[in-house]
């Protein structure tokens, strides 16, 4: 049986397509990742193997973490470590090349993946930002003020 089907199904209800899409991309990565990675010898310790492992898995885990939880700010969060793990990955990719685990167009590859998916989660964390920004909170925490100060009165004037 597919296990990886069942879970972008989850996602796809959870979030919206440019979320999922983002998921499933970064899924893919960390398969590609993950190939590459089962060539490098193994030594003792934490090898460069194991951390493009660990790396490569954290991206679509966060993903998949931040948006189960619903809520904008975590979700930013989750797709700023997204960000970084991307920008990790990105080195340990161009370090295998050169060590001589993957060939040049394999590391092309990777590094477009990995591009595309900076892009991507760059902008729906933008997104996120403005609908985070201390205008809209502010506007809200503004409406919600002037409701609470409003049951307040209501409440004074009535009881006078």
């Amino acid at each position: 049986m597919n296990q990886r089907a069942a879970v972008p199904t989850v996602e796809r209800n959870a979030g919206d397509a440019a979320q999922f899409w983002l998921w499933e991309k970064s899924f893919e990565l960390s398969v590609a990742v993950f190939k590459v990675a089962d060539r490098i010898p193994q030594d003792l310790g934490l090898s460069l193997g194991s951390q493009m492992r660990l790396t490569a898995l954290a991206i679509p885990a966060h993903l998949s973490l931040t948006r189960a939880r619903g809520y904008s700010r975590e979700f930013a969060r989750g797709l700023s470590i997204v960000v970084t793990a991307l920008a990790e990955i990105r080195v340990q990719v161009a370090l295998c090349c050169d060590l001589g685990y993957s060939d040049e167009m394999e590391q092309r590859r990777l590094l477009l993946r990995i591009r595309e998916l900076e892009l991507a989660a760059s902008r729906l964390l933008g997104r996120l930002r403005g609908l985070l920004s201390g205008n809209r909170l502010q506007l809200i925490s503004d409406e919600i003020a002037a409701i609470i100060s409003g049951e307040q009165e209501g409440a004074a004037g009535a009881g006078s």
